[in-house]
């Protein structure tokens, strides 16, 4: 299934409570699909700024670069809910950059 961000925050919540994004659908189907999935990613982007040197005659200049990564997070996160339930003891990566279908399974198995 794929769906939109939807924050279940409280609206009257102080801003000491951390927000809660998960999918855009009712709060009934997001109560009863969370728990029922085995796998539930959130996509971003990700802004990377990286140092270039570049040599302009004899003499090297550094300049830099911005890239822009597509990223999933896989592992729990405080804001977006994301799970992926794998055996205990084993370490996931916090995102994977650039998610394919096969590196997505790679991490499932």
């Amino acid at each position: 299934m794929l769906a939109q961000e939807r924050d279940f925050s409280e609206e009257e919540a102080s801003d000491m409570i951390l927000p809660m994004v998960s999918s855009r659908v009712t709060p009934s189907v997001v109560d009863w699909l969370n728990p029922s999935v085995d796998y539930i990613g959130h996509t971003f982007i990700k802004e990377v700024t990286e140092k270039v040197t570049v040599m302009k005659g004899k003499q090297k200049i550094i300049k830099t670069k911005t890239a822009i990564r597509y990223c999933m997070h896989t592992a729990a996160h405080p804001v977006f809910v994301t799970k992926f339930r794998v055996p205990r003891g084993t370490i996931i990566p916090e995102y994977l950059i650039d998610p394919t279908y096969d590196s997505i399974a790679k991490l499932i198995d």
